[in-house]
Parts: structure tokens; sequence; C-alpha cells
């Protein structure tokens, strides 16, 4: 849209809002999981908020959605600098995502792989990290460099609107 261009509504226009429409009144549905297939985590962290995604692939190669988590920060984790918040979304998910993850190889999908930071440069590490570390050492878990990737958004979406009603449960089971 252009000042002073007047907007021309066509039969295009009111078919490409019928689809936008029907695509956002029926979000995707979580499929169940197949054994044997690798799972993929789609991490993603945001100001003060984060969530990720379990998938995995189907039969046709298509990423099905398996189950997905969001909370906002609390206390002082919006302060951490962005790498340890990625540490924190990593965390948070496998720990949440236990039952799935125990014995499987998957595929962690993040902007950046903050276990190779931490091993360059060893001076980052603070007793918190140190422990979570070793946490995600008993799991087999190999990084991809996010790309621009279906499930992405879906975790980029959960981040930015986290559940309040599940950050209340989550601040009171640390309490």
């Amino acid at each position: 849209m252009k000042k002073g261009v007047s907007c021309i509504w066509d039969n295009n226009c009111q078919e490409a809002f019928k689809k936008n429409k029907q695509y956002l009144t029926h979000p995707p549905i979580l499929e169940a999981l197949v054994l044997g297939s690798p799972f993929l985590i789609y991490v993603r962290v945001m100001n003060h908020s984060l969530g990720a995604l379990l998938a995995q692939n189907n039969d046709q190669g298509h990423e099905q959605a398996i189950y997905y988590l969001t909370r906002t920060m609390i206390g002082g984790e919006h302060l951490y600098n962005p790498i340890v918040k990625e540490c924190l979304a990593l965390v948070f998910a496998v720990q949440k995502m236990r039952h799935y993850l125990v014995g499987q190889t998957f595929h962690v999908i993040s902007k950046v792989n903050p276990l190779s930071l931490f091993m360059m440069k060893p001076s980052l590490l603070n007793s918190r990290l140190v422990k979570w570390a070793m946490l995600l050492s008993q799991y087999e878990m190999q990084f991809l460099l996010q790309k621009a990737m279906k499930g992405q958004l879906v975790a980029d979406f959960l981040a930015e609107h986290p559940d309040p009603r599940i950050t209340r449960l989550y601040e009171d089971h640390l309490n």
C-alpha cells in the first residue's frame, strides 16, 4: 500500500483473505509420536519469554508438532545474556519433555549452539551453567542452526505469547 494510491480489492485478494482466515481459524493439531523417528526441538527466546516445540517428520517428510511449551521469564532471568537465555530455554524444554527424550536421539534447532560456545570459552561458565551442561550431557542431541523452517514459526509464536496461567504454575512449583 502506498500513500495516494487507492486499493483495489479483486477476486485474488478475496481468495487470499479466505485462505488466511481458514488457516488462522484452524490451528495445527498435535500428532502422536512415531517411535524410532528422531525428534526435532525448536527453541526460541524472546525478551521476556521462551518457547519450545517438539516435532517429528512423518512418512511424507512433513514436520508434525507433537508437544509445545512456553513460559515467561521470572526473576532475573530476563537479564541473562542471549546465549544463557538459549541454554535456559533448552534446559526448560528438556526437563519438561524428558519422558519423550530419554534414550532418543534428537536435533535441537536454535539460533546458536550454546554448549559449543561454552566449550570454546570456559571463562563464561558459572555454577548454574555447569549444572545445566551436566543435565544436558545425558542426552544424545545434535545441534542444527536455525533456518527458515515451519516449526520455528510455531516456536516463535509460542515464545511471543506465553500463557500466564502456565507461568503462575511454574512459579508456584519453584516456591
